[in-house]
Parts: C-alpha cells; sequence; structure tokens
C-alpha cells in the first residue's frame, strides 16, 4: 500500500501545506492581531514560527496579505492559508525578505473583524 505521508498527485517532493514554515506579521494598530491569527493557524496545524510587529524597515502593507517565496510548498501552504483567513495569496517581493524560508502572512487593520 502507500504510505499515510504522500505528497498530492503529481506533485512529488512537495512537502505537506502544514509542514511549510509560516510568519505572522502585524502591520496595523491593532495591539495582538498577529497573535491571534498566528494562534488561530497553529490551531488548524499550520507550523506557525515567529509572530511578531512588522520591522519598521519593510514596505508597508495596505491590506492583508499572505507572501509566497520559491520553496518547495510555499505557493501550496500559502494558498491554504489565505483560504482560511479570506486574504490574497501573492508571490513574495524582493523588498520583503525576512531571512527565514516559508510564508509570511501580513496582517493589516482588515483583518481585525
Amino acid at each position: 500500500g502507500q504510505a499515510a505521508e504522500q505528497p498530492p498527485a503529481g506533485q512529488p517532493g512537495v512537502p505537506a501545506v502544514t509542514a511549510v514554515p509560516v510568519q505572522v506579521f502585524n502591520n496595523s494598530t491593532v495591539t495582538g492581531l498577529a497573535g491571534r491569527t498566528g494562534e488561530a493557524l497553529r490551531e488548524s496545524g499550520f507550523a506557525v514560527g515567529e509572530v511578531a510587529n512588522l520591522p519598521s524597515n519593510r514596505p508597508v502593507v495596505s491590506e492583508s496579505t499572505v507572501y509566497f517565496g520559491t520553496g518547495a510548498g510555499e505557493r501550496q501552504a500559502a494558498e491554504a492559508v489565505a483560504a482560511q483567513l479570506g486574504i490574497p495569496a501573492l508571490p513574495r517581493p524582493a523588498d520583503l525578505e525576512v531571512g527565514a524560508p516559508g510564508v509570511i502572512v501580513i496582517v493589516t487593520q482588515d483583518l481585525d473583524r
């Protein structure tokens, strides 16, 4: 038989969406928004790592967005996170590199509902 850890058909070597690291950054004036978002994602099984305020040297993001890089499974994970949060998933811009691989969620006031 097949092992339970098989990736989706047609995508060999792609990790499960819940195995891709997820970082959550608050880019709003809503205290604790990244923390609440990170906790909700953790409860859904995502591999949430860093949860913090968006560093001031990063570009301002006007609406909550999930960004993915080119790593294995990042796009699929970003789309899964975005679907859960009801926000868009987009390719990560070069000026948003934060050093760690994986998906970056930036939350703004529009998510505080």
